[in-house]
């Protein structure tokens, strides 16, 4: 428990919760027991910066910076989702330039609720399927065949 960084509900004075993105994603990626040889990936929701809070500061960015450098380390791709919040639009874009930073420095793709209005399932197929190794057979998962087949059957863009 010592080793993770996430911090406990209580240890901050100006919140209950903690919505720390970037440490979740560093305990994750550092503690998770993965399997021996997975594909690792992580899908990070939230709504706040990635030092929790609204405002996106320094500490935002050098939160996601350094959940950057463990996943990258860690060999793992983090997907990101942005939900919708109650932040004005200056920092609502900043949460979203961070976020799309840390998806596309580690491999992953960034989302937004924008991308959701009709549901979730798609994006979470999206999120499955590009964490999927080339190589690896996807006969086994629906989502995947139905995308790779729409890949084979779609008409050449010119």
């Amino acid at each position: 428990e010592s080793a993770l960084r996430g911090r406990k509900r209580g240890t901050v004075a100006s919140g209950g919760a903690q919505e720390d993105g970037g440490r979740a994603i560093e305990d994750v990626v550092a503690h998770n027991d993965w399997r021996p040889n997975a594909k690792r990936a992580l899908l990070l929701l939230g709504d706040e910066g990635m030092e929790g809070g609204d405002n996106v500061d320094a500490e935002d960015i050098a939160a996601a910076t350094k959940a950057i450098e463990v996943a990258k380390t860690g060999n793992t791709r983090v997907h990101t989702y942005l939900a919708k919040s109650g932040a004005d639009e200056k920092t609502r874009k900043a949460n979203q330039a961070e976020f799309a930073r840390v998806a596309a420095e580690t491999g992953g793709k960034a989302f937004t609720y924008e991308d959701t209005l009709q549901g979730f399932q798609e994006l979470l197929e999206e999120v499955i399927c590009a964490s999927k190794q080339p190589e690896q057979q996807v006969e086994d998962c629906k989502c995947c065949k139905e995308c790779m087949e729409r890949k084979v059957t779609a008409p050449a863009k010119p």
